[in-house]
């Protein structure tokens, strides 16, 4: 999936998920530049204990979240 740092500035980004079966496969690139698109490869495992769907929350310094809906196959 690709996201775009939409700001007008440099800046770092955490991405969270409220669902263990998604994770990032690979690790954040720091602070991203203005308008700059980062590939984020998301990696679904697929328990039994967990749905397959679920939301990638993503935060920087004081803005409200951008928030992805998922599901896994």
């Amino acid at each position: 999936m690709d996201f775009k740092n939409p700001l007008n500035e440099k800046s770092e980004f955490a991405v969270n998920f409220d669902n263990p079966n998604f994770s990032l496969a690979s690790k954040l690139p720091g602070l991203v530049d203005p308008g700059k698109v980062t590939a984020l490869q998301i990696k679904f495992d697929g328990k039994a204990d967990f749905p397959n769907t679920g939301r990638m929350i993503v935060t920087t310094k004081g803005l409200p979240p951008w928030i992805y809906y998922l599901q896994g196959e």
